[in-house]
Order: C-alpha cells, then structure tokens, then sequence
C-alpha cells in the first residue's frame, strides 16, 4: 500500500489559526492568494516530520519562531496510512512530540533537541535523500 499524508492540522502556527487540510490520492493542490498560508503549510508539515522550525525565532522580543502572535505555543497534527505525528512547539521549554506508528504504538518525546526526528519521519512514511549535497526532505 502506497503512503498517503492524509490530513493535517495546524493550530497557532504562522498565519493558521485553525486550519484543517484533508487530502487523498493522487495529485492534490494548496492555491490561494499571496500570504495565506501556503508555504507556512508546507513549513508545518516540516516541522512534524523533520523537528525544523522557521526562522524567526527571538527570545529577547519574545518570538517564538512560527507561533502566532498572541499565541502561546504552535501545535501541527499529521496522519498519514502509516501513523500520526503531533507536534507542539513554544517558549519556556514547550517542545513536545507524540508519535504513533502503524501499529498503534505511542511515542512521547519532550525537548527532543534540534534536527531530524526519525521516528517522525518513520511514522509518516517520509525520508529525507541528499542530492548533491543537498538534503531533499519531502520525498512522497
């Protein structure tokens, strides 16, 4: 059975207050108009899987990377026909992930550190290749 992200939510994160994205097989399409959250969907998908956080981040002014303003924390919630990531990202220490695999088996980790998070990766069926140097992430 071919891998398949099937939805993903993304709650206080960049320009998404609560937004819910449904996909299905084959080829799917996010369009919209220019700062609309496009890419911050793409960045939110990169976050669960690959622990990667956009830049942005300044504690001395109190921004907390891709948090909304006002917000506390950022949360991203991932399915695929393989498992589940949910990610929860903030300051004072807020940096949680719950991964469950194809079996129903959990994972909770917190303050995982930075870079890729395998198990992630693992739970939604995705890898990272290097081309070239280059580290291409979203190989689906």
């Amino acid at each position: 059975m071919k891998n398949i992200i099937k939805s993903l939510r993304i709650k206080d994160f960049e320009a998404h207050k609560d937004t819910v994205l449904n996909f299905g097989p084959g080829l799917n399409v996010i369009h919209g108009k220019s700062n609309n959250g496009k890419s911050a969907s793409l960045r939110a998908l990169e976050l669960a899987a690959y622990g990667v956080w956009a830049a942005g981040e300044n504690k001395k002014s109190g921004i907390n990377g891709p948090v909304r303003i006002g917000e506390k924390f950022a949360e991203v919630f991932v399915e695929s026909t393989r498992g589940s990531v949910y990610a929860k990202r903030g300051g004072k220490g807020i940096n949680e992930w719950k991964i469950t695999d194809s079996k129903g088996e959990d994972l909770d980790l917190t303050n995982p550190g930075s870079g890729a998070i395998p198990q992630a990766q693992d739970g939604l069926g995705l890898k990272s290749i290097d081309v070239a140097g280059q580290s291409i992430r979203f190989n689906w």
